[in-house]
């Protein structure tokens, strides 16, 4: 959580090389949180259903995906630059990855 929430900091960073730094610890991150919400998931999910779940929830983050990049793109083009979405991508994650924790039951 910490290390994606880091995100927030790209636009702060002085030069390309910090930002790609700062950047590719944060996507360090969100692959250690996509990990332990798709384990979490598939612990509730019984054995002969874990092929359609896992099917449903990748549909369901390409919608999401689908559904986000029109509105980044509008922010984008509102403020001229990616330093707003960045800050909002990464403040973000933490109070909702605080509120799954409080209600994960990893097994």
């Amino acid at each position: 959580m910490l290390l994606c929430s880091i995100f927030a900091l790209v636009p702060f960073m002085i030069g390309p090389g910090a930002c790609i730094a700062v950047a590719s610890v944060a996507m360090l991150g969100a692959g250690g949180l996509y990990t332990l919400a798709t384990s979490d998931m598939l612990a509730h999910t019984p054995r002969q259903s874990v092929p359609s779940t896992t099917g449903i929830t990748t549909f369901v983050q390409s919608l999401i995906y689908i559904t986000a990049s029109p509105i980044i793109g509008k922010c984008v083009e509102y403020f001229g630059n990616y330093d707003w979405v960045m800050i909002c991508s990464g403040l973000w994650v933490l109070p909702f990855t605080i509120i799954w924790l409080v209600d994960a039951s990893i097994r």
